[in-house]
């Protein structure tokens, strides 16, 4: 473990050849294999797949699964699995292209090595972790899911200031529409667009979801449900939009 923390390889390598337990238990639940997912060290992974490391082997296990939503009064399923954790990791809206890149590298990687998708695929719907259910259902590409050149912000920005839907960004742009709410986020949180302008809906529709957000016990918290939110409201909208409100709202506390 102390090999995965530091971001050893050639550390955690020697203490594999040595016969370590590749599925030790630390105190606080966790494994290596947890450990080099949650820091995208595909590298580490690919070192612990070699020495047989439980791909489905979860943390805490008297805990995993356990947690509350204090508003609901419900249990809240949290990441505790080698694929959760990458699935859940994507959802971070701050990761780079190359971080995602890292994570659906990562989360083949896990597949191929016999991890079991049917948690993860829960979790990506409850997470925003949409565009990882092609990879968890065997759908993809071999080129992966990010898009090779990237989002450019800017052109992102002009067709958002020239009142173009975030679906219409994602076909022009060719890339999916998660990545496009992404940057919108981006965009919302640097003060450089509207919520409005983002997303083409009312100000009454933003201030139904941002009253929505806002009774959210947990809303900044890694329990946080976007599954649950949806319940509560009476319009389907979209996850990416409820995200990028949600980001709105974040960067202001």
């Amino acid at each position: 473990m102390v090999a995965v923390r530091n971001g050893d390889g050639a550390m955690l390598r020697t203490v594999l050849e040595a016969k370590a337990d590749v599925n030790e238990v630390c105190a606080d639940g966790t494994t290596a294999m947890l450990e080099a997912v949650h820091r995208r060290r595909q590298d580490l992974v690919n070192l612990l797949i070699e020495a047989k490391a439980s791909m489905n082997r979860h943390s805490s296990p008297n805990t995993a699964n356990a947690d509350v939503d204090a508003a609901a009064g419900v249990p809240v399923r949290q990441p505790a699995r080698p694929l959760e954790i990458a699935v859940f990791r994507a959802s971070d809206c701050t990761l780079t292209e190359e971080d995602h890149t890292k994570l659906s590298d990562i989360v083949r990687a896990l597949l191929e090595a016999g991890g079991d998708p049917r948690s993860a695929q829960q979790l990506a719907l409850e997470r925003y972790g949409d565009e990882f259910l092609a990879i968890l259902n065997g759908n993809d590409d071999a080129t992966g899911v990010a898009e090779p050149a990237g989002p450019d912000g800017n052109e992102i920005l002009a067709l958002a200031l020239a009142n173009m839907s975030p679906a219409a960004i994602a076909h022009q742009q060719n890339l999916n529409e998660q990545t496009v709410y992404r940057e919108l986020a981006k965009l919302v949180t640097a003060n450089q667009l509207s919520l409005e302008q983002a997303l083409g809906i009312s100000e009454t529709e933003i201030g139904i979801i941002q009253d929505a957000l806002l009774s959210q016990a947990n809303l900044a918290e890694d329990t946080f449900s976007y599954r649950q939110l949806k319940e509560q409201l009476a319009d389907d909208w979209p996850t990416g939009v409820l995200h990028c409100v949600r980001q709105a709202i974040l960067a202001t506390v």
